[in-house]
């Protein structure tokens, strides 16, 4: 996960600095003590399934036809994972077509 912000106009103040460019006054690595801290609870983390290619054209095969279109990519794309449409296939068998336009500007 990447987060970026831009400059806000007169300022501003965060948790890790204030985003003047100057690194001496940011707080890299600042802690939350536990009273400060919104999240009292821990939500267990769970490994989501893997899935491949082959799970979405045995499982809905109209939409594989659909990723391909959308990617603009052959089958013998979506079964290669070194081939640079390979995840747009994937995203969007699996995540939906909206991300096809994410992974063509990669």
């Amino acid at each position: 996960v990447r987060i970026t912000m831009t400059p806000r106009v007169g300022g501003q103040e965060g948790d890790c600095g204030n985003f003047d460019g100057e690194p001496s006054n940011d707080r890299a690595g600042l802690a939350v003590s536990g009273n400060e801290c919104l999240f009292h609870h821990l939500t267990p983390v769970r490994p989501s399934p893997d899935h491949d290619i082959s799970e979405c054209i045995r499982k809905d095969p109209t939409k594989y036809h659909m990723a391909l279109r959308t990617c603009h990519a052959t089958d013998e794309d979506a079964k290669d994972s070194s081939s640079p449409k390979y995840g747009c296939v994937f995203d969007v068998c699996f995540a939906g077509p909206q991300y096809a336009a994410q992974d063509a500007a990669m």
